[in-house]
């Protein structure tokens, strides 16, 4: 197997990896084409050598959907490639397509090695003590995100939460420094840069001290340039693996999907109606008016009575990352079955 970056060869097949160091608007503005040459330079081919390979893209650990990669499959058929396929990570209906596809929409349980670093650090979840009300982890340093942690220091005193922001190294600007003054930025509970690793591999619990966690996923419907399909990463399976109740602030759908998968979202304590809310800042300001009904429970406590149910949850996270192979399984039966065709 030959590789270049994005663009893999084995046999007949190329495996495009379209998620791989590609700027978002690449996808809609026309400008895949100038990746897609840079790559097939790299590769030794010419773009009238590609009519002759089957075509797999492959969207990796982003939210791309059908919709985004359609612009790069026209310009693979205008040059002549009649055998194309894709997998998603985001939920797709793929009987609609006119190409063969699968979707794979747990396949991020993997992501970054987070269960076996968790693995390593043998918490003591019955008996680790709560000491804070709150978790809500947030990396990125997004416009949507910062409005959140605005709104969450007017809910709660900040020595009441374990709140990262902004520790992804990105630029902020001042407006979005400003929005959640008098607090600096960026929001640090270990690291000041949280790089690819080191968020994936705690070396204290911080993240683990409160009995309820705001799930703030990749999908957006508010940001600019964020993936707004729905796509299930780590940060879901995290939650479900911290004996924690958790909330979702996501695209519209999503907590459905969690349900899906065949995890207990706590139902009958946690009102999830916001999920059903197609208005992004709607659905936040609703997820917001959950949260703080729940923050009046005594949540330790009901912690401690749905420990069995916290338990499944982390037995379903363990079993779908032994099953993890799988994946892998399926995208070479699939690229062996169009290259036959």
């Amino acid at each position: 197997m030959t590789g270049h970056h994005r663009l893999h060869i084995k046999n007949n097949i190329i495996t495009y990896h379209i998620w791989e160091n590609m700027p978002y608007p690449a996808l809609g503005n026309g400008t895949i084409i100038e990746y897609l040459h840079e790559d097939l330079q790299k590769a030794n081919l010419l773009i009238e050598d590609i009519k002759n390979y089957c075509w797999i893209v492959d969207t990796g650990p982003e939210g791309i959907s059908a919709e985004d990669i359609e612009p790069f499959r026209q310009v693979l058929v205008k040059h002549g490639v009649t055998k194309f396929g894709a997998n998603f990570t985001t939920y797709t209906n793929t009987k609609n397509l006119s190409y063969p596809a699968i979707c794979l929409p747990d396949r991020l349980i993997v992501n970054g090695d987070w269960l076996p670093n968790l693995h390593k650090q043998n918490v003591d979840w019955a008996n680790i003590p709560m000491t804070h009300k709150l978790v809500c982890p947030m990396r990125r340093g997004s416009w949507a995100r910062a409005s959140l942690a605005k709104c969450l220091f007017g809910i709660l005193k900040p020595e009441e939460m374990v709140i990262s922001l902004g520790t992804n190294g990105d630029y902020a600007s001042e407006e979005k420094k400003a929005l959640i003054l008098p607090h600096s930025w960026p929001l640090v509970v270990d690291v000041h840069t949280a790089d690819t690793q080191t968020q994936h591999a705690f070396t204290h619990l911080k993240f683990y001290t409160a009995p309820i966690k705001i799930v703030v996923e990749s999908s957006s419907d508010i940001d600019e340039n964020s993936w707004t399909g729905q796509f299930i990463t780590e940060k879901s399976y995290k939650a479900l693996s911290w004996y924690q109740l958790p909330i979702w602030f996501a695209v519209p759908g999503l907590v459905a999907r969690i349900r899906e998968q065949g995890f207990d979202v706590f139902d009958d304590v946690i009102d999830h109606s916001y999920d059903n809310v197609y208005d992004g800042w709607e659905r936040m300001e609703r997820m917001l008016f959950e949260l703080q009904r729940l923050l009046k429970l005594e949540t330790v406590q009901l912690r401690q009575n749905l420990w069995n149910r916290f338990e499944n949850n982390a037995k379903l996270v363990e079993d779908l990352l032994r099953n993890s192979y799988k994946h892998h399984d399926k995208i070479v039966e699939l690229a062996d079955r169009i290259s036959q065709e």
